[in-house]
């Protein structure tokens, strides 16, 4: 058995299954294509979950840094408000420290009170003298109001 077929018949039967591998080709990087799309649009919807999610996470760190800068804030100026009252505590402090010094300068020596003591020592002396000399006019006021009231009766 031989089988006869003409050249333009060869060349149309290549053609045909040509033209059927060329199809299946086509629809298998149209399936290729479909899925390379799907996967890819799927990526892209991941990142922008992931940039949406990212970007919430940055604002709401950025509010947590802003509240803590706004804390920082508020304990600076706390911190200046105590400075200012501290600084005019030691202003206050210098005046009464003036002062103090002040009272110091005319306040007695070592010396002056060396002085002062030889003077109440001074005194003391001269006080036993006088006490005596009472202590013995006292005496002598009792003789004579003994005698007087002896004499009168």
């Amino acid at each position: 058995m031989t089988v006869q077929v003409e050249f333009w018949q060869l060349v149309g039967l290549l053609l045909s299954f040509l033209g059927f591998v060329f199809a299946g080709a086509k629809l298998l990087f149209a399936q290729i294509d479909r899925r390379l799309e799907t996967r890819f649009k799927a990526a892209d919807e991941a990142r922008q979950q992931d940039l949406t999610t990212y970007r919430e996470m940055l604002a709401r760190h950025a509010a947590d840094e802003m509240k803590r800068m706004e804390e920082v804030r508020e304990i600076d100026r706390g911190f200046d408000a105590y400075r200012s009252a501290l600084d005019l505590r030691i202003v206050a402090m210098g005046d009464r420290l003036a002062r103090v010094e002040q009272d110091v300068m005319h306040a007695p020596t070592d010396d002056d009170m060396k002085r002062l003591h030889e003077r109440i020592d001074s005194v003391a002396g001269t006080l036993k003298g006088l006490e005596g000399q009472f202590t013995g006019a006292n005496h002598t006021l009792h003789l004579i109001h003994s005698y007087m009231l002896k004499g009168r009766e």
